[in-house]
């Protein structure tokens, strides 16, 4: 058994999905979850998260008997490094770590991270271990960051990565691929229908990610527009600086819901769908949303052919606005895929992955 200390953004979806890999660790005695909420991050879940704050893991965690999970908050942290406010930073998530640590009795912890930060909190902590979590795509221009990374990457045991492309740029030979995964006792347990889901008797259709650039918002209003006795629910952050949906009356904007909630929604439309602008590259986001679709079970319209990957077979790829229309209207018809699909995408087999690996590096 070893025991943890994880570095997290609680306004990013990784640390989401790092709550769900350590849930069902196995291999694991104590938890310290250190949270860094950042000032002026405008990070948003696109997975509809509203409470990110991950003071809440003890609670969420609570049945795991075999764990005990404690979590800091550190507030106020740069967004971006100088040596002041780096020494700053270091010196404030020191004192508030170490004391829980003697009063745990926790010595040379594993240390496990996603921020750039935890480089320079190692170089004053005794740790048995290093596990660097990356799903950037690209390497940080900042030079601050770029050398915090240069450590991570040269002194980590594990480094895991949620992309090939992204795996491609570390040592091959400590380096494995850790893709999103989802969470299928919460998506395939029955939901009762939320109270804000349209409830007019017309079919509906579902998407949920954040409201950015990537959606196509012309093509959901012709869609909308071509089908009157459709719903058209979404879920999701904003993060443009004006409303981006079509007004219709059909057209129905909830906001953003927090994860554990959502399939209170899409267990309840006919159709999900995923109208995003084309794009060359892996999107972590729009990966996990599909794993979650597929889970739920109902027929998939989807617009980027990057999106589907190995679930092609399962998910309709369409090139324009009327042929969505048609791919809608045979939806209402078609019945509900078995979650058996992604079954070994589930974050309980990805957690056996991520124990195997850890039985080999020290504790």
């Amino acid at each position: 058994m070893r025991d943890l200390v994880l570095f997290i953004d609680s306004k990013r979806d990784i640390s989401h999905n790092l709550l769900q890999i350590v849930e069902s660790l196995k291999s694991i005695n104590q938890v310290i979850w250190v949270c860094l909420d950042y000032i002026d991050s405008e990070i948003q879940s696109s997975s509809c998260l509203t409470d990110t704050k991950h003071l809440n893991v003890v609670n969420r965690l609570a049945h795991n008997r075999h764990t005990q999970h404690i979590c800091i908050e550190i507030t106020h942290v740069p967004s971006h490094f100088t040596d002041l406010n780096r020494h700053t930073t270091v010196n404030r998530v020191l004192d508030t770590l170490r004391p829980i640590l003697d009063s745990k009795k926790i010595t040379n912890p594993t240390i496990w991270t996603s921020e750039f930060i935890a480089a320079d909190i190692c170089e004053h902590l005794q740790s048995s271990s290093l596990i660097y979590l990356c799903d950037k795509e690209h390497p940080s221009s900042d030079p601050v960051a770029e050398k915090q990374e240069q450590y991570l990457i040269n002194h980590s045991d594990v480094i895991f990565g949620t992309s090939d492309d992204i795996c491609s740029r570390f040592p091959a030979n400590k380096t494995y691929l850790l893709q999103q995964g989802v969470d299928l006792k919460l998506f395939c347990r029955p939901a009762d229908r939320a109270s804000d889901f349209p409830n007019n008797g017309r079919p509906t259709a579902g998407f949920y990610g954040n409201l950015d650039n990537s959606v196509d918002y012309q093509l959901l209003m012709i869609v909308a527009l071509h089908l009157p006795h459709w719903n058209f629910v979404v879920l999701g952050y904003n993060s443009l600086p004006f409303y981006p949906l079509p007004k219709l009356d059909n057209v129905y904007y909830l906001g953003p819901k927090n994860h554990q909630t959502l399939p209170r929604y899409s267990q309840h439309w006919q159709a999900s769908i995923l109208p995003t602008l084309p794009s060359k590259h892996y999107s972590a986001a729009k990966h996990a949303t599909l794993l979650e679709y597929l889970a739920v079970g109902a027929p998939i319209i989807a617009t980027d052919h990057n999106v589907a990957g190995r679930f092609s077979k399962y998910v309709n790829i369409v090139e324009n606005a009327r042929e969505m229309s048609e791919a809608l209207v045979h939806a209402a018809y078609e019945p509900k895929c078995s979650a058996d699909i992604v079954f070994s995408d589930s974050w309980q087999v990805r957690s056996r992955y991520v124990d195997n690996i850890l039985q080999v590096i020290p504790k």
